[in-house]
């Protein structure tokens, strides 16, 4: 377990109390609203205040927009966030819902409107940050496999996981993603490898199945050797990665997840990869996304600054 992960999951256990105290704010997906007790606010606020966040939320349920540029409006945001007083100095955004391996922020699950989701959601934070005044620092996407990454080698083909595509975006960002299905105490839908074709199920910490980003590289990941099977991949995940997995077959395919850019960065003739492949073509996207997410705001800042400038003449 890296000590980065742990401070960020267990902050009041890692010594981080009185003024030392993170707050956080907790979001919800608004994909999620039929959804049952996995994924439900007001005990993912419980949670967070338990593990020793402040919040930064009212009372009302605060999901992220479902928007053509990913924003939120004014009135939504005055009446989920606390203002007042000196903003705290950095924030932790968290983010519960649910999710699949390669899916987490769009409703369809489709490769593309997954990347235009997670575009979106990284617009919606730099959103916060400047509606707040105050720097978000780490994003805990607190879903089911927002960690998973798999290399196929058979067809040398590879998928990056919503927490990667998210710090590709958002690249000083530390960002905690999971393993297997995540449900805040404890990580299902994991298994241990107990001979040559049998797994059996576990249930593990969070911190011990869980791999924080930055700048689109793992900083830290949870050392166990664990497996997950392919019950929740999603039908776009297996077309892209030519996974070959059929209704009979998704349950009992194991495999084991893995750091999937790294994986193929130690060992390139090992780990080849075609150029056109689902994860490299997400990784070209990303760069390109994250090009355009930087003009934007460099140019709402320049609004904001004539605006400014506009009210003291």
């Amino acid at each position: 377990m890296g000590k980065e992960i742990y401070k960020i999951l267990h902050p009041k256990t890692a010594g981080l109390t009185g003024k030392r105290k993170p707050i956080a704010l907790v979001i919800h997906s608004p994909n999620d609203d039929e959804a049952g007790t996995s994924v439900d606010f007001t005990s993912a606020i419980d949670f967070v205040t338990d593990i020793g966040y402040g919040k930064m939320n009212t009372a009302r349920k605060f999901s992220f927009p479902i928007t053509e540029d990913g924003l939120a409006d004014d009135e939504q945001l005055q009446a989920s966030i606390r203002t007042g007083g000196k903003p705290p100095e950095s924030l932790t955004l968290w983010l519960e819902s649910h999710g699949a391996p390669g899916w987490l922020f769009a409703g369809p699950r489709e490769a593309r409107a997954e990347f235009l989701a997670t575009l979106n959601f990284a617009r919606f934070v730099r959103q916060l940050e400047r509606f707040s005044g105050t720097s978000i620092d780490n994003i805990v996407l607190s879903g089911c496999f927002t960690a998973n990454e798999y290399y196929n080698a058979e067809s040398s083909v590879y998928f990056n996981s919503p927490a990667r595509m998210l710090s590709f975006l958002l690249p000083e960002k530390k960002i905690v993603g999971f393993v297997g299905q995540h449900a805040c105490a404890k990580v299902s839908n994991v298994y241990r490898k107990t001979g040559d074709d049998t797994y059996t199920s576990v249930y593990v910490n969070p911190e011990d199945a869980a791999v924080l980003y930055q700048n689109g590289a793992v900083l830290e990941a949870y050392e166990e050797e664990l497996y997950c099977n392919h019950a929740y991949t999603p039908p776009f995940i297996n077309k892209h990665c030519a996974l070959g997995l059929t209704a009979e077959t998704k349950a009992t395919t194991f495999y084991r997840p893995c750091q999937a850019r790294e994986l193929v960065a130690s060992d390139p003739y090992k780990y080849y990869v075609e150029e056109d492949s689902y994860g490299e073509k997400q990784t070209r996207s990303a760069a390109k996304a994250l090009a355009r997410l930087q003009e934007e705001t460099l140019l709402v800042a320049a609004e904001e600054t004539a605006e400014a400038t506009s009210l003291t003449v």
